[in-house]
C-alpha cells in the first residue's frame, strides 16, 4: 500500500492524483446513474446524481484550496492508488434494482477508500498535513462519510421495486 504513494512528493502531485481519483469516481457513479435511469430506478439514480454533484463540488473546492498551480492530473491507468480498483469491483456488483440504501453503502465505501488514500499519503509524507488541499480532501471526505452513514441509518433496506420480469423464471 505505502509503496504506491512514494511518487507523491508535493502538494501539486497530491492534488493531481486526488483529482484523477475523484474524476474517475464521478464518471463511474454518473454511468451507474444513467444505467439505473434506463432501467426505471429513479430513486437510486437520483441519489447517484446527487452524489455526482457533491463529487464535482469537492473537485472545485480541492482545486481552489491548492496553494500551488495544479498540474494536469494523470490518466486513470496512471493512478498511484491501487485500492481504487476495490471501488470498481463493487461497482461491477451493482444491479438495476439497487435500492437507495445500496447506493449509500457504495458511497460510504468510496469515501472510506478516499480516506485510506489520504492516510497513506500522510504516513509516507508527514509534511502533507501542511498542504491546504490535503487537509480539505480529508475534511470533505470525512464529512461526506458521516453524512452518508447518517443517511444509511434512515434509508429503507428493501429493493427499489419488485422485479416484474426476473431472469431464469419458468414460464
Amino acid at each position: 500500500m505505502s509503496d504506491a504513494i512514494t511518487p507523491i512528493l508535493d502538494e501539486r502531485a497530491f492534488v493531481a492524483q486526488a483529482l484523477a481519483l475523484e474524476e474517475e469516481r464521478e464518471h463511474a457513479f454518473a454511468d451507474l446513474a444513467e444505467s439505473l435511469e434506463a432501467h426505471h430506478n429513479p430513486l437510486a439514480a437520483a441519489l447517484l446524481r446527487e452524489i455526482v454533484c457533491a463529487i464535482d463540488a469537492d473537485q472545485v473546492a480541492l482545486q481552489q484550496a491548492a496553494s500551488v498551480q495544479v498540474e494536469p492530473h494523470p490518466a486513470p491507468w496512471e493512478c498511484l492508488w491501487s485500492a481504487q480498483s476495490a471501488l470498481h469491483a463493487q461497482l461491477y456488483q451493482a444491479h438495476y434494482q439497487m435500492s437507495p440504501a445500496e447506493v449509500v453503502m457504495l458511497a460510504i465505501h468510496a469515501h472510506e477508500l478516499a480516506l485510506e488514500f489520504s492516510a497513506a499519503v500522510a504516513e509516507k509524507h508527514p509534511e502533507a498535513n501542511e498542504w491546504p488541499a490535503f487537509r480539505l480532501y480529508g475534511e470533505r471526505h470525512g464529512m461526506r462519510l458521516e453524512e452518508m452513514q447518517r443517511r444509511l441509518a434512515v434509508e429503507e433496506h428493501s429493493p427499489a421495486h419488485p422485479d416484474l420480469d426476473p431472469p431464469n423464471m419458468p414460464e
